[in-house]
């Protein structure tokens, strides 16, 4: 298992969420007597809970591991979500003495008007604390909402394995691979799909951000020369049926290539 560490921005998307609590901390104006808590921002917006938002995603990578003879390639994120709810520019309550909310939630936080959008094939998830939990709420006096968490997930990968054709092409979660051994590289596609069980295409409208990942090489081993290189990460989107609708779902799509020299194929 090996280990490396880089930051590299991957996506956005349009997201709405889920959390609420008590303790949740808020930076204010000095000038604000009374804070404002995570159960006041609640009971402003539970009644939008149910509307349509448009929500845009976007993905921080800060680390990756591979763990390829495990199936798996563990990623530490940080996850941004956004959207937008303009009715929230003539709530007095909490624009009277600021134009900016910045809340750190706690495990005890539960946010109301959220449209519930999961990493849905994570086979591992753990959220980060350091010490407190990693997750900002950002409101504005225009509406704009984003939420920010850092977390850990291992998500499934299919590995390619050599034959002895000169050059053999394969269709993976929508990329076409060519394999060609004068490269001498041992290929695997990793996948991971975002999107809401609870929210359909009708009440939600999940996108990436326009500004789509550049292609670049990026190391998933700790070496000075890693073995192994994240060569190309693909967005997508589609709808699919669960429960009778259609919901949503983003797709990331992570072409690795190891160095023959290093990696064994078992």
């Amino acid at each position: 298992m090996f280990l490396c560490i880089f930051s590299f921005l991957i996506l956005q998307h349009v997201n709405t969420f889920d959390s609420s609590g008590n303790d949740a901390e808020l930076e204010l104006d000095e000038s604000h007597k009374t804070p404002i808590t995570i159960d006041t921002v609640n009971s402003l917006l539970r009644k939008f809970a149910y509307k349509s938002f448009n929500v845009t995603f976007q993905l921080e990578i800060m680390r990756a591991l591979e763990m390829i003879n495990r199936g798996r390639l563990e990623l530490t994120i940080w996850s941004h979500e956004y959207w937008t709810i303009p009715e929230l520019s003539i709530a007095n309550k909490l624009w009277q003495y600021q134009n900016f909310l910045k809340i750190h939630l706690n495990s005890r936080s539960e946010l109301k008007f959220s449209p519930e959008i999961i990493f849905k094939n994570a086979l591992y998830f753990k959220e980060h604390w350091t010490p407190l939990l990693n997750t900002i709420l950002e409101i504005n006096s225009n509406g704009d909402i984003g939420l920010h968490s850092l977390y850990t997930m291992d998500i499934p990968c299919t590995k390619i394995i050599p034959t002895k054709s000169k050059c053999i092409k394969y269709e993976l979660c929508g990329i076409e691979i060519t394999e060609n051994q004068d490269y001498g590289n041992v290929d695997t596609v990793c996948e991971l799909h975002y999107g809401s069980l609870i929210h359909d295409s009708t009440k939600m409208h999940l996108n990436w951000a326009s500004n789509n990942v550049p292609e670049a090489n990026l190391p998933c081993s700790i070496e000075l020369m890693p073995y192994c290189i994240i060569k190309k990460i693909r967005l997508s989107k589609k709808q699919i049926t669960f429960l009778g609708e259609k919901y949503d779902e983003l797709t990331a799509c992570f072409l690795l290539s190891f160095s023959t020299k290093h990696y064994t194929a078992t």
